[in-house]
């Protein structure tokens, strides 16, 4: 399995603390934007992992999956990123 895999088993925890103000609807999560605001212009979709988002004046990243959500929101690079999921992932583990 790898990381993004890993992290799609834990979504639910992983979008809540990323972004406390997402709302899940059904198979997606909608949230204003990497700051966690409440609105609508970020998707996530539950199932996949991958996300959007639709506001064109947004910061790159605008779209990708659960490690470049981690990248965009805590304003990591790719390889911080990576070592984020993975401690993330082994306290997940532990709690």
């Amino acid at each position: 399995m790898n990381l993004h895999e890993l992290l799609l088993e834990r979504i639910d925890e992983l979008v809540g603390e990323l972004l406390p103000g997402a709302q899940r609807l059904r198979h997606e999560f909608r949230v204003g934007s990497i700051d966690g605001e409440r609105g609508s212009s970020l998707s996530i979709d539950a199932k996949t992992g991958l996300w959007i988002d639709h506001n064109p004046g947004a910061p790159e990243p605008r779209q990708g999956n659960l490690l470049t959500l981690i990248q965009a929101v805590k304003g990591l690079s790719p390889e911080e990123a990576f070592r984020w999921a993975r401690e993330w992932l082994r306290g997940a583990v532990w709690a």
